[in-house]
């Protein structure tokens, strides 16, 4: 039987547990299969998660965390810029070409549900990291009718992910001119 791990156990599971989401696909997600690539025992991560749903959640949390602090370190950055709207969008798109695994993760609804609307619309954006965005928009467009900041954060919002998403699918580097001239499109022709 392998020794209990003595260093940070339960960051090392959560790191773990997304290679192994990124490399072999969400069926491979088990505690056992996470808890061999630390290299401890099968129980070893009980002591940190009771199941699999909550290693999960902490998978989750993680992404999140680390997303709204991209987000929150630029919006802070430039909020007083007229380019703020273009910043986000390219902090946005950066964070998920540089971590695409996390692309998969919390989008893939098939698996997870990262956007609950069970008591919400999809206009109810005043949670998360899309909050920056929200703000961006009512700052950089003066707008103050709520169901225009909705909608036009929501477009600039599917706009960046879905750039986003395409720049991963196709693993292509893309330059990063190129990329801050296709959100500045996205700016110009769409939301204001």
């Amino acid at each position: 039987m392998k020794e209990y791990h003595h260093g940070d156990l339960k960051n090392q599971l959560i790191e773990k547990a997304i290679f192994l989401i990124d490399t072999e696909g969400f069926e491979k997600l088990t505690i056992r299969n996470v808890a061999s690539l630390c290299d401890v025992s099968h129980t070893a991560p009980y002591r940190h998660f009771k199941n699999k749903d909550m290693l999960i959640e902490s998978i989750l949390e993680r992404i999140m965390n680390e997303f709204y602090f991209e987000m929150e370190k630029v919006y802070k950055k430039h909020e007083m810029d007229e380019n703020l709207i273009k910043y986000l969008g390219i902090c946005y798109v950066d964070f998920f070409v540089t971590n695409s695994q996390y692309l998969k993760i919390l989008f893939d609804k098939r698996k997870f549900n990262f956007i609950d609307f069970s008591n919400k619309t999809i206009l109810d954006l005043t949670s998360g990291p899309i909050i920056f965005l929200k703000k961006a928009v009512t700052k950089n467009l003066k707008i103050d009718d709520s169901d225009q900041i909705n909608y036009k954060t929501l477009f600039f919002w599917c706009a960046v992910h879905g750039l986003a998403s395409l720049l991963v699918q196709q693993s292509t580097k893309v330059d990063p001119k190129e990329r801050d001239r296709l959100i500045e499109n996205i700016i110009d022709n769409g939301i204001i």
